[in-house]
């Protein structure tokens, strides 16, 4: 089920992002921006949410334009598809306090 204010698919990237692996909290939710950094592999993360390469940039995207997420959309393509990714702290807030 979506959070209020974002589609299906731009909760399960959230979903995915809060809770990879890679954070600090190993996989649970972060409480703040610090504990929510993680890096992003672009076909990890389309594969885990059933999304073409290309519509997860556009959810990625889309996340950016609403300041849930703050990343450089331009690093995804000059690293090979990795890049570091944090969720802003509205986005911890909002979504799951």
């Amino acid at each position: 089920m979506p959070y209020h204010g974002l589609t299906e698919n731009e909760s399960s990237i959230l979903n995915i992002i809060g809770r990879s692996e890679f954070n600090q909290n190993n996989g649970s939710l972060p409480r703040t921006v610090k504990e929510s950094a993680t890096w992003l592999f672009m076909d990890e993360l389309a594969e885990d949410s059933g999304l073409t390469i290309n519509q997860t940039k556009g959810v990625l995207g889309s996340l950016v334009k609403k300041e849930i997420i703050h990343i450089d959309l331009d690093e995804l393509d000059g690293f090979g598809g990795e890049a570091m990714v944090q969720i802003s702290q509205e986005g911890i807030h909002k979504f799951w306090d």
